[in-house]
């Protein structure tokens, strides 16, 4: 009579040797050099060997083949040469040639003088759990893959050289997408001596946003030399037309409103704005100013148009444009939203700091109120420029 391992407290019972021989799971047991001297019928139905077939062999010699890997092989070679125990997965091969994944788990046996005599080993086919495992891998890599060209295009098309550093003497750009890459953008641009700036957030965030934000990018900037002439919300509207168009004919399915926007022709000779914005967050703030600045709309053939809007500001001042992501983002002490009056309150209590203080103070104020137990909600872009 065989006892096993101690940590299994198993006896040879008459039960427990009908469960054995009758369990679809493979059993074998080996002596101390791994020659097998018994397998059940599960080990049959699962192999295609029978036992009068292996009876003596060591498995590895007819089971392993070309894709096994060698490293799993000398891990259990190693425990089973320990008197460990073994838990591993492993690329088996069927006696017809195709391949199959087997989950093992090896023990060693002890007789009565609690001295090694024999191994046993159950294992249990979980090929297609590792099918679906590959396939889930496979996903993350294509999404990786898909992630890490949208950044490069991105990158490509967002790369700030000195020019851009230096467009205005004192802004900020705080940009915080959700993922790697996101679906927020921004331009800034010089046309008939007026200071151009676009701050744009696509539909969707991720490697999508991403792409998304390629496609309106180049749009824009096409459409901003294009058009000099054309106003602000002219401007915006061909974009986000042009967009629809080249999605509806490459088939993409994605909802009409795809870009949201602001665009803002600064004219410094004369002190003054031209803007108009679809529905983001706009600020002005000064000394004596504190407006959010609200999209304009008239109805057109029962359409809504956006209109321009002009404003005369006063050097010094701030002017703000950001996407929703901030004021939308959850608070992990209350699961509320940060909302448009917290960033128009903290905008104005930061407004006369350096740029590059403001990105810092905006910065800690979205992680604080996000928290470490919230995701973030969406990507956050605030582009801030000092006039």
């Amino acid at each position: 009579m065989l006892n096993y391992a101690k940590e299994s407290n198993y006896t040879a019972t008459p039960l427990f040797s009908d469960l054995v021989h009758n369990t679809n799971n493979a059993v074998i047991i080996t002596d101390l050099d791994g020659s097998i001297k018994y397998c059940n019928q599960g080990f049959t139905k699962i192999t295609g060997y029978s036992f009068d077939e292996v009876k003596g062999k060591k498995p590895g010699a007819f089971l392993h083949g070309p894709d096994t890997n060698p490293e799993t092989i000398d891990r259990i070679s190693r425990k089973i040469n320990n008197l460990e125990r073994v838990n591993e997965s492993i690329l088996n091969y069927h006696k017809d040639g195709s391949s199959y994944w087997l989950q093992l788990d090896i023990y060693p046996i002890f007789d009565e003088m609690e001295r090694p005599s024999h191994f046993m080993a159950i294992e249990s086919v979980i090929t297609e759990h590792k099918l679906k495992e590959k396939e889930a891998e496979d996903k993350k890599a294509r999404l990786e893959e898909n992630i890490s060209y949208a950044k490069k295009l991105q990158q490509a098309l967002f790369r700030q050289d000195a020019q851009d550093q230096h467009f205005f003497e004192d802004h900020f750009i705080f940009d915080q997408p959700k993922d790697e890459v996101g679906g927020d953008f921004y331009i800034f641009d010089s046309i008939q001596n007026k200071k151009v700036v676009f701050v744009g957030d696509c539909t969707g965030h991720g490697a999508s946003g991403a792409i998304l934000t390629a496609l309106c990018t180049s749009t824009v900037k096409s459409y901003l030399q294009k058009y000099k002439t054309l106003s602000p919300s002219m401007i915006i509207e061909k974009s986000q037309e042009k967009v629809q168009e080249l999605l509806e004919a490459g088939k993409v399915d994605m909802i009409r409103d795809n870009m949201e926007a602001t665009l803002m022709f600064i004219d410094e000779s004369k002190n003054e704005i031209k803007l108009a914005t679809t529905s983001q967050e706009l600020y002005y703030i000064g000394e004596d100013d504190n407006v959010k600045i609200k999209s304009q709309k008239i109805k057109v053939n029962g359409k809504f148009e956006i209109q321009d809007i002009s404003i005369k500001y006063k050097p010094g001042s701030m002017i703000y444009a950001a996407s929703d992501g901030f004021k939308d983002q959850f608070g992990e002490a209350n699961g509320k939203k940060y909302s448009s009056r917290k960033l128009q309150e903290l905008l104005s209590n930061i407004y006369t700091k350096q740029g590059e203080e403001q990105h810092k103070d905006l910065k800690m104020a979205l992680n604080s109120w996000k928290g470490t137990g919230e995701s973030q909600t969406d990507d956050v872009l605030v582009v801030g420029i000092r006039l």
